[in-house]
């Protein structure tokens, strides 16, 4: 079976790090850990890859294993390698898709919050230049004492209609910035279920 869970000094060799800077984060809430069922500490390789991102080396826990004159011959003797280094590869490469979706979906719902509050904004800008060109309809036929006051106010309503350009264009990129996330998000999936299919088969067929 793959492993996918690692103790704190495995996760420290992959990392590139010390114990101590792997406990310090997992005191500062970081890194998520689960106990098994000794009770002890236990961080999945997906939660690495999340909070030190895709460059850390899983290998690096194959760094102990000596490499005698022997081995060196019957890796000559045996170029292919083996279905067991296949699956370990394929696990994590599963595991990084996942934490490059759960990314793309943490980015995509933030773009929509963002949307949400330029809209806010878009409503409030028209909302003001409706009752600003109101408010000069209602005063045009009035004395000649206003107009110093219309054209203040005309002002006003330019400056509202400059600040609602921005506003819109602002929110035009938002949606173009989300069609772009959906579509990098849809495309890490296929590739995903690619990979699952891929696993699949292997197990299924050896």
């Amino acid at each position: 079976m793959t492993k996918t869970k690692f103790t704190v000094n495995e996760a420290a060799k992959i990392v590139g790090s010390t114990r101590q800077t792997i406990y310090r984060h997992i005191e500062s809430k970081p890194i998520t850990t689960i106990k098994d069922a000794n009770d002890n500490q236990l961080i999945e390789a997906s939660e690495l890859i999340r909070v030190y991102g895709e460059d850390i080396n899983f290998d690096a826990l194959n760094g102990n294993k000596t490499k005698d004159v022997t081995s060196n011959k019957l890796q000559d003797i045996t170029p292919e390698k083996p279905p067991i280094a296949e699956s370990v590869e394929d696990k994590i490469q599963l595991v990084k898709l996942e934490a490059q979706i759960e990314n793309l979906k943490t980015q995509l719902e933030s773009k929509e919050e963002e949307t949400d509050y330029v809209k806010k904004l878009l409503e409030e800008e028209k909302a003001e230049r409706k009752a600003a060109n109101n408010l000069i309809e209602d005063h045009r036929d009035r004395e000649s004492k206003w107009d110093q006051q219309f054209k203040a106010m005309e002002h006003r309503v330019s400056n509202f209609e400059k600040n609602t350009k921005i506003w819109e264009d602002r929110a035009r990129k938002q949606l173009k910035d989300k069609k772009e996330i959906k579509e990098t998000l849809d495309k890490k999936n296929q590739e995903l279920e690619k990979a699952q299919n891929k696993t699949f088969f292997q197990k299924l067929f050896g």
